[in-house]
């Protein structure tokens, strides 16, 4: 690169021109030149972005989205469970209906329908320990 300073400066009018300068980004140097000069500036900027997706396991398309019960609700199930004299035909029942003698294991509408099974079997109060305890909510 070739510059003249202010003193040396052609007296025929010129337009400042801008040069590239090495060694550095975005830097710029305003000179003078005289005749045909072609300049040029170009500017390239590249940014790259890293994007991480976590996709959560989803339940297939045809399988429907089942709510499972709050452990609220699987306690109140558990207590109406301890009133019982004698649970084994409850957890038999679970069994056959369900595939299972757990009560954590249970969906929202097994629960319900072990629930109103429950309601059934705790209308009589021989099923019961203390039959004035009567039915829990």
């Amino acid at each position: 690169m070739v510059s003249t300073s202010a003193a040396e400066a052609p007296t025929e009018a010129v337009t400042p021109s801008l040069f590239e300068v090495d060694g550095g980004s975005n830097n710029l140097q305003v000179g003078y030149a005289g005749g045909n000069v072609v300049s040029r500036v170009s500017h390239h900027q590249h940014t790259h972005t890293h994007v991480t997706v976590i996709h959560a396991p989803q339940a297939p398309a045809n399988e429907p989205q089942v709510r499972k019960p709050s452990s609220a609700e699987q306690s109140a199930t558990l207590r109406r469970l301890d009133q019982l004299r004698d649970r084994i035909a409850i957890l038999d029942f679970m069994e056959r209906r369900f595939d299972t003698r757990m009560v954590i294991n249970l969906k929202s509408e097994q629960l319900n329908l072990l629930n109103m099974y429950l309601d059934t079997v705790m209308e009589d109060p021989r099923n019961l320990k203390n039959p004035r305890a009567g039915r829990a909510a």
